[in-house]
């Protein structure tokens, strides 16, 4: 009996010395726990850090010096702009081969990248561009060579103002603005999801003699790839086509019309489009046509008035003009409001009036 008693005594005992090393194990087991979650907390720390700095703001895109960037390059295509948008070339609705060749002639002979013309045998009205220089130029603005197989050729001359030849060389139609020539103005300048950059013109006839813009041709927004390889710091990747001002001015014209002739000694031809649109106001001394429609009890809707001057143009006193003709003493002076002419909800019916203008006044003829 005394023997059971110890035995069991003794198992008691080593229960109690496994329990007591168990609860060591588990403090110790906390202790490095403990020590694992303070590392990881000082490790976490840094890629908050770093997760901060990339959600910082990126630096603004400085859209005025993109802006000059981007000039050289919208200058390598702008007479080919300007000649779509007058109808020498058809109005393309992509940026392909055919497209990119004819921006190569017309770049190397209108823009004056080079003096070194090349007369086209036989026909001096022609220059040529050889392959080589053909794949040079179309490298530095496209960044890509061509394929002419499908390009007007010789045979088709007197018909295209850019063609090909065998060895690949273009064939252009070469000559002169004359007093009035195409300038542009970029009017907007973006950056694209993609990288690259939209930048926006207006193409514009400008008078030589008149010193001032004539008439609008129209608008287009381009999309350049900004590049080390080309020396003009883009390449040009494609373009829209926004608004064609001269040729929709140029189908207004197409018609009849109405032949206005003046007590004042001219005539002029008013299209066809007006009828019931603009009238004539005339008295002794000058002539106002006015946009019926705008005319109310504020505004006027004057769009332009014709009168005549004697004497020298110093003697003119309207602030916005241009002398039509001259005919012996006398001049026969256009002038044009400088205030408000229509009511807000009428100002895109005034100003299409008033784009079309300048091609009414070219009709402009003393009698």
């Amino acid at each position: 009996m005394k023997k059971l008693a110890c035995i069991m005594a003794l198992g008691i005992a080593l229960s109690l010395t496994a329990c007591g090393n168990d609860q060591e194990d588990e403090v110790v087991d906390l202790d490095i726990q403990e020590g694992i979650e303070e590392e990881a907390l000082a490790t976490d720390e840094p890629e908050d850090s770093l997760m901060e700095q990339e959600t910082e703001p990126e630096e603004a895109v400085d859209l005025e010096a993109l802006k000059e960037d981007a000039d050289s390059a919208i200058a390598r295509i702008s007479d080919w702009s300007a000649k779509m948008l007058v109808g020498y070339f058809e109005m393309p609705e992509k940026l392909d081969d055919a497209v990119c060749a004819q921006v190569v002639g017309t770049a190397y002979y209108y823009t004056g990248l080079t003096t070194e013309h090349v007369a086209y045998e036989p026909n001096d009205s022609y220059m040529y561009v050889p392959a080589e220089t053909v794949t040079s130029y179309s490298m530095n603005i496209f960044g890509h060579s061509l394929d002419l197989a499908e390009f007007p050729t010789e045979e088709q001359l007197e018909d295209y103002m850019v063609l090909t030849d065998e060895q690949g060389g273009l064939i252009v139609r070469v000559g002169d603005w004359g007093l009035a020539a195409p300038v542009y103005e970029i009017t907007e300048v973006e950056t694209l999801e993609n990288g690259n950059v939209s930048v926006t013109v207006q193409y514009s006839m400008y008078d030589y003699e008149m010193q001032e813009n004539a008439y609008e041709l129209g608008n287009i927004s381009y999309e350049l790839l900004p590049t080390q390889d080309s020396e003009y710091g883009f390449f040009i990747m494609n373009f829209t086509i926004n608004s064609t001002e001269y040729m929709d001015n140029l189908t207004l014209m197409e018609g009849e019309g109405t032949l206005f002739e003046s007590a004042l000694g001219y005539s002029i031809t008013l299209p066809a489009a007006w009828d019931g649109v603009v009238a004539v106001n005339s008295t002794d001394t000058q002539d106002t046509f006015i946009a019926t429609n705008c005319e109310e009890e504020n505004y006027t809707g004057i769009l332009f008035s014709i009168t005549t001057v004697d004497g020298i143009e110093s003697e003119i006193v309207y602030p916005d003009y241009t002398v039509a003709a001259v005919e012996g003493d006398t001049m026969y002076v256009v002038y044009y409001p400088t205030d408000v002419q229509f009511d807000e909800a009428k100002q895109d019916e005034y100003q299409s009036l008033q784009n079309q203008v300048s091609m009414v006044l070219d009709t402009f003829a003393v009698q």
